[in-house]
Order: structure tokens, then C-alpha cells, then sequence
């Protein structure tokens, strides 16, 4: 007799989706102890709209990536930052071309808000605290924002399997599961200041009224869209999926369109100002540019590099999700995806985009530029588990944890030998080794 026969599986969710929360903060504050701070690598692009928005209340970059982030100079104003711009190309007129879309910073709003707000009222009750709008306070109110809406997106996606196989103790076991033994850990407790987090929490809400509802509330889908697309240029290929479903009924699509442009117009209207004041062309954006000198330059893209690289690779990092796609194709002959049709479809356009585009050959951990595409394998993974289930849930158990222990070891690895750092070197950073020889000669 196991957990799910002895407690009602509400309570048991309630409990699995707390503790996958607490388990996740407490990686991303054990990992904010060590390293110091939250904000680093592509995350300085995303967290530059916030700190310009609320604090300076411009479309002016350029000092926010002059900052210094580092533990002292994040919690003081001490006057000192880089004498260059960091990360990104300066344009013409010396400003920071800052590329990173305005979804990530949109959604985790409120939670800058928040800390925005605490550190004023803490220091009119007398306490000390920076409302530069870098310090811990913000950084760690910000990256909880962020693991808020990695485990919502765990929720929605749950939910969507559970369209699937209409088994609920099935589809939490496998949702979770996903969590633990994909990238989506990592991204969703380790390095949360990110897009990736934004990426598949938007696109778990998507598929899961597109795949209950249909077509039918076209202006939340065209918000949806809007704001998948300002996270992550790559991801408003979402849009070709709602106008295929209408393939059947171009007339319904015609009466639906407005209602959609209107919602993905609005979503857009952030990333629309920050195209414009910082690239005045749009034409002129750097992922454009990115993409036209690799054209030039008759460069040949490693059509598997994104699923095979031994280093980044999705299915290499993730060997979970090969299985899932190899249960796909067997799917696919017994003719039993029709649930699974859009999702697929969005997983190929992902993949002919990433291939085209490059950008999966960044140190970053496993296939980070597929996690919208998750959607696909959590389904899948819940059609396995269940079919597995009904020969044995003991056996199944213990399989799943197998990958789930295999992803901690291979997050580890990443972490302490392949992640980038800084200099072009590769492994834990070594200001990050020196903070943690201080913290341990304070213990």
C-alpha cells in the first residue's frame, strides 16, 4: 500500500507542490550564501529592465551594465563600476545594446516591486538597507519570483498530462519527475534569474487551454503569445500553432484573428519601447544581426549539435527525454499521438530555430533553449509511466528515481567542471572558491 491509497491525493499534491518549492529555494539561497549574489551571466540582460524601470525609470542600459556584481558593490553604493559596458555591444551612440527580451522582467515585476518596496519601508523605520535596486533584497525577492513560477509551470503541466492519460496520481508523479530529472531543476533552483523559467511556465499555461479549450479565447492566447514572444524571440513560433488549428476552418480564423492580434499587440507593447530606444531599427536587433553575419559567413550549422553535443546536448544531458522521443516514434507508428500533434510540432520549430540560430552551443546546462518544448516530453512521460504503472508501480518508482539521482550527478558535474566562468575558463568560478574558503575559516 502506498502513499496515494492512504491520504487523499489533494492533501498529497498540496504537500509534493510545497515542498518542491521549499526544496528549490533552499538550492537557490544555499547557492546565493555561496556565490553572493543571484544576478550573473544572461541574467544581468533580463534584470537590467527592472533595475531601469523602477529605479531609473528610462530605456537607458548602459549603467546598469557598468554595474559591479558582486556581493559589496550590490548592497552599497560605493561609487565605483566598470569602466566599460559589460556583455553586450555599445551602439553608435555609446549606449549598452541590451538584446534580452522584456518578458522575464514583466512577470517578475511584483516581486522587484516588493523588494523595492520593503527596503524603503525598512529604512524609513530606521534600518540601513541599499534601494539601489541591486542588493540581496531584491536579487533573492526576485529569484524566489522566479522558482514561484518554475513550480506553477510544474502545476500547468501536471494538469496537461493528466489530459492525457486521465490519471491524476500518474500525471503528479511524472510532473514532478520532469522537474527533478530535466534542466528545469537547474534553471528552476540553481540559476533562476534567467528566461528560462518564464519560458516554460508560459508555455505550460498555453498548451494547457489550448489543449482543453481548443481555439476558443483567442485574445488570452494572443497575451499568452505576446508575452512567450517577448521572453524569448524563438518562442512566438507559439503563434503558428494557434493559426494551424484552424486548418479545417480558415473562415473561424479570420473571425478569431483581431481578437489575438490584439492581445499579442498588447503583450508586446515593453518589448516594442526597448526595440526602439535601444535598436531605433528593429531590423538592427542583435539576434538579426547574429543570424545574418552566421549567413554571410556561409557557416554550416550542426544540425544535431543541439540534441547529441556532449556537453550541452538535450538528449545527452537529459538521457530521459531520448527515451521519451524514442517512445514517441513508437507512438507514432501505433498511431496514438493525437494529443500529442501541437506540441510536436512546436518541439520541431523549436528545434529547427535553436539549429539555425546557434545559441545552444553556450556553456549552459542541458538543452536550456528547449524548455519551452517540455510540454512535449512531460506528456509522453506520462503515457509511459502509466503504461509502465499497470506492471508494477514499485519497479516504475524506482526507474524514475534513477533518473532523477542521474540529473543531481550530471547538474553537479556541469557546475564544478563545464559551466562558463569567467576569463573563457570552465567550472565553478574563482571569486565563487574564494567565498566559500572565507565561509568556511568563519565557521
Amino acid at each position: 500500500m502506498d502513499l496515494f491509497t492512504r491520504c487523499p491525493l489533494e492533501k498529497i499534491r498540496g504537500l509534493v507542490y510545497l515542498g518542491l518549492f521549499a526544496f528549490a529555494v533552499t538550492i537557490f539561497l544555499i547557492h546565493y550564501v555561496v556565490s553572493g549574489q543571484a544576478v550573473y551571466g544572461d541574467g544581468i540582460g533580463y534584470y537590467a529592465h527592472l533595475h531601469s524601470w523602477v529605479i531609473d525609470g528610462d530605456w537607458d542600459y548602459t549603467n546598469e551594465y557598468k554595474h559591479i556584481y558582486d556581493h559589496e558593490h550590490n548592497n552599497a553604493n560605493t561609487g565605483v563600476e566598470s569602466s566599460n559596458v559589460q556583455i553586450v555591444s555599445v551602439a553608435k551612440n555609446g549606449k549598452a545594446e541590451n538584446f534580452y527580451g522584456t518578458g522575464v522582467a514583466l512577470i517578475l515585476l511584483p516581486f522587484y516591486l516588493l523588494a523595492h518596496l520593503l527596503s524603503v519601508v525598512a529604512n524609513y523605520l530606521g534600518a540601513n538597507l541599499s534601494v539601489e535596486g541591486y542588493s540581496d533584497v531584491y536579487q533573492i525577492i526576485s529569484g524566489i519570483g522566479a522558482i514561484f513560477y518554475a513550480i506553477t509551470g510544474v502545476y500547468f503541466l501536471e494538469k496537461i498530462i493528466n489530459l492525457a492519460v486521465s490519471d491524476e496520481k500518474m500525471s503528479l508523479i511524472s510532473s514532478v519527475t520532469l522537474f527533478l530529472s530535466s534542466s528545469l531543476l537547474y534553471y528552476g533552483s540553481f540559476d533562476v534569474i534567467n528566461s528560462h523559467f518564464a519560458s516554460f511556465c508560459l508555455a505550460t499555461i498555453f498548451f494547457y487551454y489550448f489543449l482543453s479549450y481548443g481555439n476558443r479565447n483567442s485574445l488570452l492566447f494572443g497575451l499568452i503569445a505576446g508575452l512567450m514572444s517577448g521572453v524569448r524571440v524563438q518562442d512566438s513560433v507559439i503563434v503558428i500553432i494557434w493559426a494551424i488549428s484552424f486548418w479545417k476552418n480558415t473562415n473561424l480564423f479570420w473571425k478569431k484573428l483581431r481578437k489575438f492580434v490584439i492581445g499579442f499587440s498588447f503583450a508586446l507593447i515593453p518589448t516594442m519601447i526597448h526595440w526602439y530606444s535601444v535598436f531605433g531599427n528593429p531590423l538592427e536587433h542583435t539576434y538579426l544581426r547574429s543570424i545574418l553575419n552566421t549567413y554571410k559567413a556561409k557557416t554550416t550549422p550542426d544540425i544535431l549539435g543541439s540534441l547529441f553535443d556532449p556537453t550541452t546536448g538535450l538528449f545527452i544531458r537529459t538521457p530521459l527525454l531520448l527515451i521519451l522521443f524514442l517512445f514517441f516514434l513508437y507512438l507514432s507508428w501505433k498511431k496514438e499521438i493525437k494529443l500529442l500533434f501541437h506540441p510536436f510540432v512546436f518541439f520541431l520549430l523549436q528545434f529547427a530555430i535553436i539549429t539555425i540560430q546557434g545559441g545552444w552551443a553556450a556553456a549552459a546546462f542541458g538543452g536550456r533553449m528547449y524548455m519551452s518544448s517540455l510540454t512535449f516530453f512531460g506528456i509522453l512521460l506520462g503515457m509511459m509511466v502509466l503504461r509502465c504503472g499497470k506492471k508494477g508501480t514499485s519497479r516504475i518508482y524506482l526507474i524514475l528515481l534513477m533518473f532523477i539521482i542521474l540529473n543531481f550527478f550530471s547538474m553537479a558535474h556541469f557546475i564544478l567542471r563545464d559551466k562558463g566562468a569567467e576569463g573563457g575558463l570552465r567550472g565553478t568560478e574563482k571569486r565563487t572558491q574564494q567565498r566559500i574558503q572565507r565561509i568556511l575559516l568563519n565557521l
